[in-house]
């Protein structure tokens, strides 16, 4: 398994974890000398002011010394191998990595920051054939939304009992697509229809080859992880330690701060 001192969920808490062996030994790399980055809470996209915990592991006691990376640079270093992002700002988001002593770099993970008034908040990590995918439709600040549906390529997907969070059992390559989801939320005195922006989700197949671009942040095959399969979104794990396979549907900034722009920005 992966050594996470430290490291609990938040959305799972009822799952135990346990180790995960790969199917398919023959796209798997092994881990064994690489550092894993998790982040806590599990999403890929937060919103402005809030907080998000880094984790740094690896498959065995890593020593004292951990690095930070943001965009490929050098931004902390510390003896612990936890890092808090606190009250996050639009220059926090951005590429991340970490790296336990002696280890070797963490695969990328991309944190986007929102100043938008409704996001779809989906998993950092990648999704393979089989995982649960949970899906969430987050108003600004835990702001209350209603009437909320979801979007697949532009088709309507929302299950007939509606809540925040949207749950696919056992993805499919098929679930892949360009996700939004919209929702009612009252901004002053009124109810606003509200849009999320875009967000690429793509559901890996379980025994792929891996890409011929193993530099991107699709992941490119099974890895050795802890959590192992879960259910639904009250039951799923926090897989830890993959690039993700998600991509907010507009482009980044330059440096490292992220624009999102479909829905209207709060002032």
């Amino acid at each position: 398994g992966v050594w996470t001192p430290g490291l609990s969920p938040q959305l799972c808490p009822r799952l135990q974890r346990r180790p995960w062996r790969s199917p398919c030994p023959v796209w798997a790399p092994s881990t064994a000398q690489k550092s894993t980055l998790t982040l806590d809470p599990p999403w890929s996209i937060v919103f402005k002011g809030e907080s998000v915990t880094l984790t740094c592991s690896t498959s065995h006691p890593p020593g004292r010394r951990f690095t930070w990376y943001r965009n490929n640079k050098v931004f902390r270093s510390t003896e612990i191998n936890s890092l808090k992002i606190k009250y996050a700002q639009e220059n926090d988001a951005g590429r991340y990595q970490c790296q336990a002593s002696v280890f070797s770099p963490s695969d990328p993970v991309q944190l986007t920051i929102s100043n938008d008034w409704l996001i779809l908040q989906v998993p950092y990590y990648g999704v393979f054939e089989g995982d649960p995918l949970c899906l969430r439709c987050y108003g600004w600040k835990g702001a209350r939304v209603s009437r909320i549906r979801y979007y697949r390529d532009g088709a309507d997907v929302t299950p007939s009992h509606v809540n925040s969070e949207l749950s696919i059992k056992q993805a499919r390559t098929r679930d892949s697509g360009k996700y939004h989801c919209t929702g009612s939320m009252k901004t002053g005195i009124m109810l606003t229809k509200v849009n999320s922006p875009t967000v690429s989700i793509s559901v890996q197949a379980l025994c792929a080859a891996p890409a011929p671009n193993a530099g991107s942040t699709a992941p490119i095959g099974r890895e050795l992880q802890a959590g192992g399969r879960g259910g639904a979104c009250g039951q799923c794990a926090e897989l830890p330690g993959y690039a993700s396979a998600y991509r907010l549907d507009m482009p980044a900034a330059s440096g490292s701060s992220a624009e999102t722009g479909q829905a209207g920005s709060l002032p």
